[in-house]
């Protein structure tokens, strides 16, 4: 099972996020995350990639325009162009799996930024400090 996985990963997005996790190179909440950025997708009409700009703003208000801009670019060279809900939600799974998604990104900057008593690991009171 494991190795079908590995062999079809690098053609399917989603399947390659669940190997990540399967492996815990990546948590659980990301499935949840892309889920939840899907439904969001879903009520937006996609006529041009352009349409990524203002979905962008609206998902990362705290983004400055420049890297907005540069997403959107980043995203029409990812769907080469075109655009669907699917080329769309895939874009977000890339991201993740290239650990260059703007809120995780944001996370762990706070996280990092926060000393812990052992390295590498926080404690519940240290998490809720740096959160």
């Amino acid at each position: 099972y494991i190795s079908s996985l590995i062999r079809h990963s690098s053609n399917n997005l989603s399947l390659n996020l669940l190997l990540e996790q399967l492996c815990s190179r990546l948590d659980g909440v990301c499935t949840r995350y892309v889920l939840l950025v899907s439904d969001f997708i879903d009520h937006v009409e996609w006529e041009s990639p352009r349409d990524f700009l203002p979905f962008a703003t609206t998902i990362y208000p705290f983004l400055s325009e420049d890297d907005i801009e540069q997403m959107t670019m980043s995203f029409i060279a990812f769907s080469e162009n075109k655009v669907s809900k699917q080329l769309a939600c895939n874009y977000f799974t890339y991201l993740i799996l290239k650990h260059r998604e703007p809120r995780f990104v944001e996370a762990e900057s706070r996280l990092l930024q926060q000393p812990g008593e052992r390295s590498g690991l926080l404690s519940e009171l240290e998490f809720m400090e740096a959160v």
